[in-house]
């Protein structure tokens, strides 16, 4: 299923300028050449460098500059703030435009500990190994 949604080209928001929107067709790609060899502990990375990735190009998008020295959860829960602040004020917590980004900050949270937790890789391997294929 992962193959069918790499080969798909992302859509651009008309916002995003030139350089941003390259950084993330570039780590996008890094993610297809990583999937098409199957080479599992490559695709845990690449996807967490894609999610920071965008997540630099939303803080770029509200004017924070963040370092290159700045922690993925740092950078991530910044731009999760951003994003949830963009919602409609007066909404509930349970409201789903609420819920759904706070599930994709679990989720991309996750990614860094399966990258941290691979070391060279055997860690994710021995994870992967049970998931379909």
């Amino acid at each position: 299923m992962i193959n069918i949604l790499v080969q798909e080209p992302l859509p651009r928001a008309e916002w995003l300028q030139e350089e941003s929107w390259q950084a993330i067709v570039d780590q996008y790609g890094r993610l297809g050449s990583a999937i098409a060899a199957n080479d599992r502990p490559l695709v845990v990375g690449s996807a967490k460098e894609l999610v920071e990735c965008v997540a630099r190009v939303v803080l770029m998008a509200h004017g924070r500059v963040t370092g290159d020295k700045d922690e993925y959860d740092k950078v991530l829960s910044l731009a999760h703030t951003a994003v949830e602040h963009a919602a409609v004020d007066g909404l509930p917590a349970n409201d789903p435009l609420r819920q759904i980004p706070n599930a994709a900050k679990k989720m991309a949270s996750q990614l860094r500990e399966l990258r941290t937790a691979s070391g060279p890789g055997t860690a994710v391997l021995l994870y992967t190994r049970s998931l379909p294929r």
